[in-house]
């Protein structure tokens, strides 16, 4: 289960230095400086969490605790699994590390958006999971859901997972998909149900039965809509159940060449008013490759076809739309086939104004996009970390650090974001933002484990 879940996270998405004109960037030829600063520890629930030792050779600006010990208006939290399978919680406020849970295990988590939880799946035995939750005030964690209460939704499967888990916008219950857990082999067979437990009650009700539901959501930023994708439509239901709209958007279903359904992602703007889809060609491998088509649809369902995005790349990642709704980051071939070569483009939703901002090797690269939509954060692998922002017409890139590799790249706010970073032999969870400067949060010689973030008004 715990490479299932790495997988998982692999395939879904620090010197100032130069800009770029348009066409005319390729990252990787910064210069490495300055050192990542490591929080103190604290302890938790049931022993002290040994410092970091603060390395002095990581290629990114150097930022002193001094210069946040006035305790900040706001409050950065990252939630993230440590080599034993533990929760840790990094606060800028605390400017420690404080250990969350003590049963091992995690293999995803979720930090609640009034940051006073974190829910996680947690790993029982090799195929199935149990939800978690663990305070982040370190009194301890304790069981949601089990592996038990979960299976018992379908007797005549090998077991039930969670697949897709979000909470709900009041932080007092969590939303959530299930699986089918396979004994053996390769393969993801998901229920396309919808579900909502309580973390007060612990009371598990069903929103949407299973095969009335989809295989990916994604709940309104304001809580009150659900959007929901089967492998050839879109649909749309009120978060308690009522109100279902079914088949918003159809399109053909997309060839994956292996053992799933491919779902497409939807995506709703901060104001809660649409929600939007990309769907990439029904089938990846033609040449010339087909266009992703961008379907924007509003809370109430109205549909607007927003444009295609000619040769945008499948596999490897998927094209991403900005969370404003205005511009699209893709992948585009570069060359003949048999050369493995890529670029990455940002234009608008529609596909217009197509802005080539990389290249490299096919799968190198990762990108995510800020809160705002006007900045997309990529790596590319043993080059780098980069930042396109919007400038007048036209994207400047910025160099935030050379020659290392990124992974899982989440942004917290418009300005901050969480990565894994990989030096030496080992991993290093780093906190940056986009003025280049970067906290190194945890080390740990596993591969990427799970990790995710919240920026709070602490309650007075």
């Amino acid at each position: 289960m715990r490479n299932y879940r790495k997988f998982i996270l692999i395939a879904l998405f620090i010197a100032m230095a130069v800009g770029c004109t348009r066409g005319g960037f390729r990252p990787g030829d910064g210069t490495p400086t300055g050192a990542v600063v490591a929080p103190t520890a604290t302890s938790g629930p049931d022993s002290p969490v040994s410092a970091t030792a603060v390395p002095t050779s990581l290629p990114v600006p150097v930022e002193t605790l001094a210069s946040t010990e006035r305790a900040p208006v706001s409050e950065t939290m990252v939630v993230y699994a440590g080599d034993d399978g533990n929760l840790y919680l990094y606060s800028n406020r605390r400017m420690a590390v404080t250990r969350l849970t003590s049963g091992g295990g995690a293999v995803d988590v979720r930090v609640s958006p009034d940051g006073a939880y974190a829910a996680y799946l947690r790993d029982v035995g090799e195929v199935a999971n149990e939800i978690w939750l663990a305070p982040t005030d370190a009194s301890g964690e304790r069981l949601l859901l089990s592996a038990a209460e979960l299976s018992a939704l379908d007797p005549s499967a090998f077991a039930v997972a969670p697949y897709v888990f979000e909470w709900a916008a009041d932080s007092q219950s969590i939303l959530f998909n299930t699986r089918k857990a396979l004994e053996e082999g390769p393969g993801l067979v998901l229920f396309e149900d919808l579900r909502r437990i309580d973390i007060g009650t612990g009371a598990m009700t069903t929103v949407l039965p299973a095969g009335s539901a989809g295989g990916v959501f994604a709940l309104s930023p304001d809580g009150s809509k659900v959007a929901f994708t089967k492998a050839t439509s879109v649909h749309l239901v009120h978060a308690d159940g009522t109100g279902l709209m079914v088949d918003i958007a159809t399109f053909p279903s997309v060839i994956t060449y292996s053992e799933y359904i491919y779902y497409p992602a939807p995506v709703w703007h901060p104001d809660s008013t649409a929600f939007v889809i990309a769907v990439p060609p029904a089938d990846p491998l033609a040449i010339p490759p087909g266009p992703t088509d961008v379907f924007i649809i509003s809370s109430g369902g109205a549909l607007t076809a927003a444009g295609s995005l000619d040769g945008a790349e499948f596999f490897g990642a998927e094209a991403g739309i900005s969370k404003d709704l205005q511009n699209a980051a893709y992948f585009r071939r570069l060359g003949a086939l048999e050369e493995n070569r890529t670029e990455l483009v940002i234009s608008d939703v529609s596909g217009a104004a197509p802005v080539v901002v990389a290249s490299g090797e096919v799968g190198a690269f990762r990108f995510a996009w800020s809160m705002t939509g006007h900045e997309l954060l990529f790596s590319q692998q043993d080059a780098g970390l980069f930042l396109a922002q919007v400038s007048g017409a036209d994207w400047m890139v910025t160099e935030l650090a050379s020659g290392v590799q990124f992974e899982t790249l989440n942004w917290l706010d418009d300005r901050t974001f969480i990565a894994w970073m990989y030096q030496g032999s080992g991993w290093r969870l780093v906190l940056g933002d986009t003025g280049g400067t970067m906290r190194m949060i945890s080390e740990i010689a596993d591969f990427i484990n799970p990790a995710d973030g919240r920026i709070v008004i602490p309650r007075p």
